[in-house]
């Protein structure tokens, strides 16, 4: 695609996405302008610096009767169709197209593309590093945080951006779901590196792309060699509008492919499964062998990942050899190997590259134990099957779950079993919190809070030993943070400190807190060290509800501590519902644990509980 020589193309949307689709653009010919419906723009200011491929900035109210000189429209992913300045130049007859679309057409690599409502980034970065360890120089871009016109410039030899690059994709500030944010390129965040010279051109041998609903939506032609559709769950519901368009825009992935094409797609999922496909289908299933595709075998006691085609086994590898833990990353393994596989590399080397690979931070991250508790940070959660697919790894009532944020509409339905199945108390904060307490009330016990360090205060006060404390919201993070990461970031730092102050001893009562003392939690003062992560996903430990009570002496303290640092945090205490075990008070704890002596130390062992379902997060 190339302009005639002076076109003007209009920018929807100036986030990172927007500046690289102006850069294209004036690469290709085109003389672009940008515009942005949040805030106006200042032509002096860091981003118009960044942006300094464009002739003009816009900002609110100034565009819609200039929409018809221009004669090409690229529209960022935050971007909805709905926009009025998008209305006008369809009516006009003015080619709309995406960012996606755009890099697409002004390169020639082979492509992997992954889609799918969880788990999109961490097949993407795994299939990146796959390939990359066999030589196949990808380049790991899209949703993830890397505009795919970053890449279309490089292999152009333009790829010096007058700011200055700043780093790889996830140091870039983003929201949930990889949408732009505005960046400040002025700011001393330690990011900005030097300018890169110009003129060289980059090579690359393939490309991954992560792909959202929101990019599909703008594509026409795009036409990935290999394609994964992980898994299929309510989100996004307030831009889509319902199930069926947001099923229809995830299947634009598929739309252009040919037979000679792989589509990977979870035989798993009860949706995706019945699609009809034109590429050839590579199947994964941790539940029944598929004709073509990737496998969980446990029939020797443990689990084996294989692939086959018909009989033949063409690859194999204990589970256990990954260094990974989680059912959802046997799942993200799978379509991983399956979308090297369609970009021509052999199943057992593929299968074999995955070694070494480090799951991205804040998905289903363990963050430490204390006092048998473990915590874990699953903040790119950010919808309901994300939340299931986490539950799945650990054992029945045996889940402290921190729920809430940005309410997208969502429908929270399928989080009623899995919550009755594993969780013992949630934890519920933001916007979202009234709509979720309506949904799963009488599932398990309910505390409201109104903060992160309220959510983690409560969550210490409610946890037992042999639980965990999981943080998996099923919404966005916009009401409160400025993304997921964020509010990750958060989750852990008051997890550490309140775990540490509760471990030091006693403190000094609020006066809320003395009013409305909590309920404690036995276990000793000692704190297990950040670096003895366990082998996998802890069992419910077994005995008496007091385990580890030879060890409880210093809990009253400690536990009133841990309220105290955030009990004026809490908007209501605990509502009944999912029949709560009493805790009887600090005082009575310790009695009972002078009695007790060591036999109620609690056991765990590693979970290898199987579920269905689709690719995690």
């Amino acid at each position: 695609m190339h302009g005639t020589q002076g076109a003007r193309a209009l920018v929807l949307g100036a986030g990172r996405s927007g500046a690289a689709a102006a850069r294209l653009l004036r690469r290709l010919g085109f003389v672009p302008s940008v515009y942005d419906d949040q805030r106006p723009w200042d032509k002096k200011g860091p981003m118009a610096k960044g942006l300094a491929a464009a002739e003009a900035f816009y900002g609110p109210g100034e565009l819609p009767q200039l929409v018809g000189t221009f004669g090409q429209v690229v529209v960022s992913p935050g971007v909805p169709l709905s926009h009025a300045v998008i209305r006008e130049a369809v009516e006009r007859t003015i080619p709309v197209l995406g960012e996606l679309e755009l890099a697409w057409r002004n390169q020639d690599l082979p492509i992997a593309a992954v889609t799918g409502s969880n788990g999109k980034s961490t097949v993407t970065e795994l299939c990146s590093h796959m390939l990359g360890r066999l030589g196949a120089k990808p380049a790991c871009a899209g949703n993830i945080g890397r505009p795919f016109s970053e890449v279309a410039l490089e292999m152009l030899g333009d790829y010096e951006l007058d700011w200055g690059g700043l780093g790889e994709a996830r140091d870039w500030p983003q929201g949930d779901d990889g949408q732009d944010m505005p960046v400040d390129l002025d700011a001393p965040d330690g990011q900005i590196r030097p300018p890169r010279r110009r003129g060289a051109r980059r090579t690359y041998g393939c490309a991954v792309l992560e792909v959202s609903s929101f990019q599909l939506e703008t594509t026409r032609d795009f036409r990935p060699n290999a394609a994964a559709f992980l898994n299929f769950s309510p989100d996004h519901l307030d831009r889509h509008g319902d199930m069926g368009e947001y099923f229809r825009l995830k299947c634009r992935i598929f739309e252009k492919q040919k037979a000679e094409d792989m589509a990977v797609v979870n035989e798993d999922d009860t949706v995706i499964r019945l699609k009809t496909l034109k590429a050839r289908r590579f199947g994964f299933s941790r539940i029944s062998r598929p004709g073509f595709g990737a496998w969980v075998d446990g029939s020797s006691g443990e689990d084996v990942i294989r692939v086959v085609d018909g009989v033949r086994i063409l690859a194999e590898r204990p589970w256990s050899s990954f260094g990974l833990s989680g059912v959802h990353n046997q799942e993200n393994l799978m379509a991983a190997v399956g979308l090297a596989v369609g970009l021509g590399r052999g199943a057992q080397e593929a299968m074999d590259a995955a070694e070494g690979f480090a799951v991205p931070d804040h998905r289903l991250e363990f963050v430490g134990s204390w006092k048998g508790v473990a915590w874990y940070d699953d903040s790119k959660g950010t919808n309901s099957g994300a939340v299931a697919t986490a539950l799945r790894n650990f054992n029945d009532q045996s889940v402290v779950l921190i729920l809430g944020g940005r309410d997208k509409d969502m429908d929270f339905r399928p989080l009623k079993e899995p919550v009755r199945t594993k969780a013992r108390h949630l934890v519920l904060m933001g916007e979202a919190k009234e709509r979720l307490k309506s949904c799963l009330r009488g599932l398990a016990s309910i505390s409201s809070v109104n903060s992160m360090g309220g959510a983690v205060s409560v969550a210490l006060s409610k946890a037992r030993p042999g639980d965990t404390v999981l943080l998996s919201p099923a919404c966005a993070s916009f009401d409160m943070f400025s993304g997921y990461k964020e509010r990750g970031d958060v989750f852990q730092r008051e997890a550490r400190r309140q775990n540490e102050q509760a471990a030091s001893g006693p403190l000094r009562r609020s006066r809320s807190a003395r009013r409305d003392p909590p309920a404690a939690v036995a276990g000793g003062a000692d704190v297990r060290g950040f670096g003895d992560v366990p082998g996998g996903f802890p069992k419910r430990a077994g005995g008496n509800g007091l385990a580890g009570a030879a060890e409880a002496l210093g809990a009253a303290g400690s536990a009133g501590a841990a309220w105290a640092s955030g009990a004026a945090d809490s908007a209501g205490g605990a509502e009944p519902g999912g029949g709560e075990e009493a805790v009887p008070p600090p005082a009575v704890m310790a009695s009972e644990a002078k009695a007790a002596g060591p036999s109620g130390k609690a056991g765990g062992a590693k979970s290898s509980a199987k579920g269905k379902g689709g690719a995690g997060a």
